[in-house]
């Protein structure tokens, strides 16, 4: 994994440890590092590579939380929360949205975890695990293809097509029409 790889997928796991946020009962306080083991020195060198990938551009800012046996041990604000229409600055008690995040973090997760085990290949259509999903000109499509957005799928179906349970949102990802053929960029990405 390269240096860049690394840091980001540490920045998203320290983004998926917060456990604070407005509207939460109450913020614990930042324990010294010291008092359950941790060094505060290396917990430190977190300012230098998060504000080097702020300054990279890789990301606007970044809250880091750190917990160790149940202590809030390091809690640091860098950088903008937004940009646009104007800056705002990034504080400790900023909520993040993490949609975006379930693909790298469990889909791509899971469905690794299948290939490792030879239940299923990236390569493999669709339907070859949910027959059903082969309706109205979907039988080519792969995993691969759905992960990288170029299925021909509207990439973000509504949330409202989930509301009724598993089996009607399956039925419904069944029904869904290609809007492009297969191996195009969907229009919208998530």
């Amino acid at each position: 994994m390269t240096r860049r790889g690394r840091f980001v997928v540490t920045v998203t796991v320290a983004v998926l440890l917060l456990g604070t946020g407005r509207g939460f009962a109450q913020v614990p306080a930042v324990t010294k590092p010291e008092e359950v083991g941790v060094s505060a020195e290396r917990l430190d060198r977190i300012d230098g590579a998060v504000k080097a990938a702020i300054e990279r551009g890789d990301l606007p800012g970044a809250v880091v939380l750190v917990v160790h046996p149940d202590k809030v041990v390091f809690r640091r604000a860098y950088g903008l929360r937004s940009k646009k229409p104007e800056e705002v600055a990034m504080t400790e008690d900023t909520v993040f949205d993490l949609a975006s995040l379930t693909k790298p973090i469990a889909t791509a997760t899971s469905l690794m975890l299948l290939v490792e085990r030879g239940k299923l290949r990236i390569s493999d259509a669709v339907a070859q695990h949910l027959p059903a999903f082969a309706a109205k000109g979907k039988d080519k499509i792969t995993v691969e293809q759905l992960l990288l957005h170029t299925s021909g799928l509207l990439a973000d179906n509504p949330v409202a097509d989930y509301k009724d349970g598993r089996d009607k949102a399956l039925q419904r990802i069944c029904d869904l029409e290609p809007t492009q053929p297969p191996g195009r960029s969907s229009s919208t990405a998530t």
